[in-house]
């Protein structure tokens, strides 16, 4: 694959401009392929904050192989004992958990547009 593939890959997966991908996989080289769990060095699962940030965008994203990565996020997350609950949620609960995410972000992106007023 080509960088410029892997960045697109990396903007769609993560929901990035093209530049925010192109930064963000640069600052990303120095890991190694392990510390991530989606491709194109995608949904970074290294350590703690990257673990709780990878689970929360992929969870508002839901790309195509959306399971697969949160399986594999879930597996780090226990190394460092956190429980983002994946591997005992049921389908429904993925959903309600799912639609929490987005209503909050919306309540957020709706707070962020009255400030610039």
């Amino acid at each position: 694959m080509s960088e410029d593939s892997d960045i697109k890959t990396l903007a769609k997966l993560e929901g990035l401009s093209f530049e925010e991908a192109k930064s963000i996989f640069e600052q990303r080289q120095d890991l190694p392929p392990t510390a991530f769990c989606g491709p194109s060095y995608s949904y970074p699962s290294h350590d703690v904050e990257c673990i709780r940030e990878s689970f929360s965008r992929l969870m508002i994203q839901k790309p195509k192989e959306w399971k697969k990565i949160a399986t594999c996020i879930q597996e780090k997350a226990d190394r460092f004992e956190i429980n983002l609950g994946f591997h005992e949620a049921s389908e429904d609960k993925l959903k309600k958990l799912l639609d929490w995410y987005r209503k909050k972000n919306q309540k957020e992106e709706e707070e962020c547009e009255e400030c610039d007023d």
